[in-house]
């Protein structure tokens, strides 16, 4: 009786287990297919950063494959193509590391999912403009006798920010050097203000407790001409005076000689 009972409770479980395995099989991805990219509009020449791409939830065996292309892609990586794969997983990361020329980088990236026989496709085109990097430097000191911890130093450029660099140590008494390198596609020529500024009140930037200088971006206007033309016409001012003068103490001939 027991063993006639326990088939009957089994028959039940597997009578239940047949529509759950209908719904799941019957169950339908999103009706949406797309594909987000971010990735930064500008960078500078060798610099690492990452492209995040994401796809619309729900689907299966996801795919990437993304496609760079510049006039000069030396030191550039990964190679100028790039392709992964994932079962389930619908978000992908790209690391790269930007070319050494400056020039516009173009990236093409196609996306494909499928559940079942069913396949669908997205894709994105970005354009990532490459800079010759702005080389900022500061020396931040500590002019205290206890040591600092946690320090930021944050570079602007006509009070917009452009980089910053973390200190973990400033020992007491000590000084330590800064350098960072920046992008800043607003940056025309001419005279601009770089300020830099610290997250701890104590610890002086160049020698000073709130630093700003003003610098020239690109090639200076040379006035050296200026000084040759007020030189010539000086040169030129004396000379018409020398000869005025001769002319006056010069004795004119006698109307009757010839």
């Amino acid at each position: 009786m027991r063993n006639l009972f326990t088939a009957f409770l089994l028959i039940l479980l597997l009578l239940a287990a047949v529509p759950l395995a209908s719904m799941q099989t019957s169950a339908q991805p999103p009706n949406i297919y797309e594909v987000s990219v971010n990735a930064p509009s500008s960078v500078y020449t060798g610099q690492q950063f990452s492209i995040y791409v994401n796809c619309t939830y729900g689907w299966g065996n996801y795919s990437v494959s993304a496609y760079f292309a510049g006039y000069n892609l030396t030191g550039f990586l990964p190679t100028s193509t790039y392709h992964n794969f994932s079962l389930s997983d619908p978000y992908f990361i790209i690391n790269v590391s930007a070319p050494l020329a400056p020039q516009t980088l173009y990236v093409y990236i196609t996306t494909y999912a499928q559940v079942g026989s069913k396949t669908v496709q997205a894709s994105s085109t970005q354009l990532i403009n490459v800079f010759t990097p702005i080389v900022l430097n500061a020396t931040v000191s500590n002019p205290s006798n206890v040591a600092i911890h946690n320090v930021t130093v944050n570079f602007l450029i006509d009070g917009n920010g452009v980089g910053h660099a973390f200190i973990p140590v400033i020992g007491p008494g000590a000084s330590v050097p800064v350098s960072i390198k920046a992008v800043y596609p607003q940056l025309s020529q001419g005279e601009h203000t770089l300020s830099i500024d610290v997250s701890n009140a104590q610890v002086l930037v160049n020698g000073k407790i709130q630093y700003s200088t003003q610098f020239y971006y690109g090639t200076p206007p040379n006035y050296s001409w200026i000084y040759y033309v007020s030189a010539g016409s000086i040169i030129f001012a004396v000379l018409l005076a020398l000869g005025a003068g001769r002319r006056k103490n010069r004795l004119s001939s006698p109307k009757w000689k010839k």
